[in-house]
């Protein structure tokens, strides 16, 4: 193999960047940014097709017939039928590898829009942020628009061995990742201003009881008042985010169970607000996953410091760790390093890379030296 040539690889990713613009899509949008950076890169980030009613109809139709031929053939690859609402792209070079990064199984169809992708992209790789035991028959639904993958990466461990049974192609489990370096409040160290921050999943008695203690005293608390809503600009929220989880001293993390079992099919995984807590360096209370991924990638003391989700008494419990100064310290600095040293994108990269034999580039090379070089400055700082 030409080592030289496969460091200088041309990467093409399939972006949803000017599609969709939901708050919880930041993340991936941030790890595209970043995959730009490790490799000779273009993103592929088409717009919505602007088109009349007369339009809309037609192609609500073609799709409506589409699936219904590929029901009757038992979700033949007359998926490849399906029409989406993105401007058609051809593809006019080769690429060495072909990305995309789905946060859920349907977005699949929107490769469609691209007709000759797989021929002009001598690899390809897939990564799905959401399967759950109780979608599953959507992944048999467009499986055949799957096997055109090299390999399937799954956010979610426990759909891995189902997901490949059904697909026929090789899937492996591989957690989210983060920008270590933006989340890391070293070394501008700010004040951590904050004195709780919730985002996100929350128990109304818990946030009932923080509203109290907020409402009683000088305490803090930041929390959401709207619910899903789209962003102008991803980079900016994800700045945002970094900037108010490096001011707060505590931090909201229940799983997704907590309030959600039912229509997760009882399993238990990793969240992405863990791999943000973790890098900002605050203190997370809350659940954690009762799963092997929780175990393995979170393997320090105080990772999470668990509370009931029902937590009346909170404030009591805060107060409480406000006198252990010390642990304290060591969960933020455990926090902090085991995220510059573990969590950052470019470890996860390296993994999806190996798997269809290409290796890491330079500028990962340099990255993954900042990354330790910012782990060992912090070994003495107080965060």
């Amino acid at each position: 193999m030409d080592t030289k040539k496969h460091q200088n690889y041309q990467t093409l990713i399939f972006s949803r960047q000017n599609i969709n613009r939901q708050i919880f899509r930041c993340l991936i949008y941030e790890c595209e940014d970043l995959l730009c950076k490790f490799t000779r890169t273009e993103l592929l980030a088409p717009e919505k097709i602007e088109e009349s009613n007369p339009a809309q109809n037609l192609r609500t139709s073609v799709n409506t017939l589409a699936f219904k031929l590929a029901k009757i053939d038992n979700f033949s690859d007359r998926v490849r039928l399906i029409q989406t609402d993105i401007n058609k792209t051809v593809l006019d070079r080769q690429y060495d590898l072909f990305f995309t990064f789905l946060l859920k199984t349907e977005e699949i169809v929107d490769l469609n829009s691209i007709k000759n992708w797989r021929q002009k992209c001598d690899r390809s790789v897939c990564y799905i942020a959401e399967i759950w035991p109780t979608n599953l028959d959507l992944v048999y639904r467009y499986r055949h628009l799957f096997q055109d993958f090299d390999a399937i990466f799954l956010h979610n461990q426990c759909c891995v061995k189902q997901v490949e049974e059904i697909v026929g192609r090789p899937c492996y489990f591989l957690p989210v990742g983060i920008d270590a370096i933006k989340f890391c409040p070293y070394p501008k160290l700010p004040i951590r201003s904050i004195d709780l921050y919730s985002m996100g999943r929350r128990s109304p008695i818990t946030h009932q009881a923080l509203l109290e203690l907020a409402e009683k005293t000088s305490f803090f608390y930041v929390y959401d008042t709207t619910r899903t809503f789209g962003v102008p600009d991803h980079r900016e929220h994800r700045s945002l985010l970094a900037n108010l989880i490096q001011r707060s001293r505590y931090f909201i993390n229940y799983k997704h169970s907590v309030n959600r079992g039912a229509k997760l099919g009882g399993a238990e995984e990793l969240s992405s607000r863990l791999f943000e807590g973790a890098a900002g360096g605050t203190i997370m209370l809350g659940a954690a996953p009762d799963c092997d991924a929780y175990r393995e990638y979170f393997d320090w003391q105080d990772a999470v410091i668990e509370i009931p989700y029902e937590c009346t008494n909170i404030a009591e419990i805060i107060a409480d760790l406000e006198i252990q100064a010390q642990r304290l310290a060591i969960a933020r600095r455990k926090n902090v390093v085991n995220s510059l040293l573990r969590h950052d994108w470019v470890y996860r990269w390296e993994i999806i890379l190996d798997k269809v034999g290409l290796k890491p580039t330079p500028a990962m090379q340099d990255r993954r030296e900042k990354l330790k070089n910012l782990a060992e400055a912090i070994a003495q700082a107080d965060l």
